[in-house]
């Protein structure tokens, strides 16, 4: 909420230096159909959020950003076009928004979760989606917030999706994740190199992950 009330206070300040005056920022603040002021407010509110987030979650600093750079270049590699590939940069930063709700003390534990904490971290992409649902700008981010952990044999979660069901978004956000979270260091863990880390996605494609997502 800071984050976000500093945002505010910026831009005020960033359209009171450009205008010079209180009617000029009145001005700038009613203009209509400005896509680069709309667009610049959105990134900013983005951005906010994920801080937010990262805030709580000592792994999840930087890791947004990882996942969100690697996730554009799959699918720019997937020939997306501009318009999606920014859907997707937006998704991408989204994706865990939801662990906003889950307690520091699961987010920042040094050994392995019990089956009751694992089950309230699970709940982050629905809880994610719920939180983003009302933002109606951010209507075709959700599928990939709400399926990013969903398998595509069917046994992931949080409603077992199964191939093309999933939307391509979430496949792409899943095989990014993976990647990151087996080359970055974990308090249980080392990072792993990048070959053994490749190994382990291309055993899993097919199973859990998009066969055409991890050859790209």
């Amino acid at each position: 909420m800071l984050a976000a009330f500093i945002v505010v206070v910026v831009g005020l300040a960033m359209e009171y230096k450009q205008s010079g005056s209180l009617d000029g920022v009145v001005a700038g603040l009613l203009v209509r159909n400005t896509i680069d002021q709309l667009e610049r407010g959105y990134t900013d509110v983005i951005v906010a959020l994920v801080n937010a987030v990262e805030a709580k979650d000592i792994y999840t600093r930087g890791h947004t950003q990882r996942v969100t750079d690697l996730a554009v270049q799959i699918g720019d590699e997937l020939r997306l076009a501009p318009d999606r590939l920014r859907v997707l940069s937006q998704a991408a930063m989204l994706h865990d928004i939801g662990k906003i709700g889950v307690p520091d003390s699961i987010l920042n534990k040094t050994g392995p979760l019990t089956e009751a904490e694992f089950d309230i971290v699970k709940e982050h992409p629905v809880r994610g989606h719920s939180i983003i649902r009302e933002v109606r700008s951010l209507q075709s981010a959700l599928g990939g917030i709400r399926h990013h952990h969903e398998r595509v044999d069917g046994t992931g979660y949080p409603d077992g999706l199964a191939g093309d069901a999933i939307p391509l978004e979430a496949r792409i956000f899943a095989t990014a994740d993976v990647f990151d979270a087996l080359t970055s260091v974990h308090t249980y863990r080392d990072a792993w190199p990048v070959s053994r880390a490749l190994d382990v996605i291309e055993a899993d494609a097919g199973r859990g992950l998009d066969p055409v997502c991890v050859a790209a």
